[in-house]
């Protein structure tokens, strides 16, 4: 999906969106644009880790209450804690027993009150967006 606004902020319209291959998109907009979206497809709702090639780690949220599913920030970083992977033939598993009991005590709650839907609101990742803004600088200004 592609939104685009231009400089004054009104949106522009799709006026054609085709696909040349598995990662070239090519469209034709109704002005020009200051800033265009392209957007994962909102299906695309999926369990997620961050992996720094070193360790992988999940950001929190609160499980529970008037904030459940709102990001956690202290200090002005956002809070993670580490996923742990099974040992085994297959790379990349994670341990989910291991990894629970790490957000369970990052997050001080009662282990009793921390199950599936506690877990899926930790690891859950939604559609990604990458966002282009042009740069009148760069562009002689137009």
């Amino acid at each position: 999906e592609v939104t685009a606004t231009d400089s004054a902020g009104t949106p522009l319209r799709l006026l054609r969106l085709d696909r040349l291959s598995t990662d070239v998109v090519i469209c034709l907009l109704s002005g020009v644009p200051a800033q265009v979206q392209i957007h994962q497809p909102p299906e695309s709702l999926h369990f997620g880790v961050i992996d720094d090639n070193v360790s992988m780690s999940a950001t929190l949220r609160y499980a529970a209450g008037a904030n459940a599913g709102q990001q956690i920030y202290r200090n002005g970083a956002a809070v993670t804690v580490p996923v742990t992977t099974r040992t085994g033939s297959v790379d990349g598993v994670v341990d989910v027993t291991k990894t629970a009991a790490a957000m369970v005590a990052a997050l001080a709650m009662d282990p009793g009150a921390f199950g599936g839907a506690e877990f899926a609101i930790e690891m859950v990742q939604s559609a990604g967006v990458q966002p282009f803004i042009r740069n009148p600088q760069q562009s002689g200004g137009k």
